[in-house]
């Protein structure tokens, strides 16, 4: 799955989302700065180019696009998806951030 995002400075790109399975993913152009649901202090953590992240299942991630003028993509890979099970579940904003 290519996930891509041509997003302005502060642009959401994925807002309150959690998977139902692990998630692998890697950033293939820009950058994605990523806030943790559960984290009261809403401290970014900026995943580069070529850069990768595993999202273990349930957790819920903001990630942004906090450039200006490059786009951001990434390339993600769902493991242990039941067959017939959606990959993604919408979740509430966590509202820990104030943005």
């Amino acid at each position: 799955m290519l996930g891509q995002a041509l997003g302005r400075q502060g642009r959401r790109l994925i807002e309150g989302a959690s998977f139902n399975g692990d998630l692998e993913q890697v950033e293939g152009l820009g950058s994605l700065t990523l806030y943790g649901a559960d984290d009261p202090n809403c401290a970014p953590h900026v995943v580069q180019a070529g850069q990768s992240f595993i999202e273990p299942i349930g957790t819920v991630l903001i990630a942004r696009n906090e450039s200006p003028t490059e786009r951001a993509s990434w390339y993600a890979t769902h493991i242990g998806v039941p067959t017939g099970v959606p990959t993604t579940t919408d979740e509430s904003a966590p509202g820990n951030c104030a943005f």
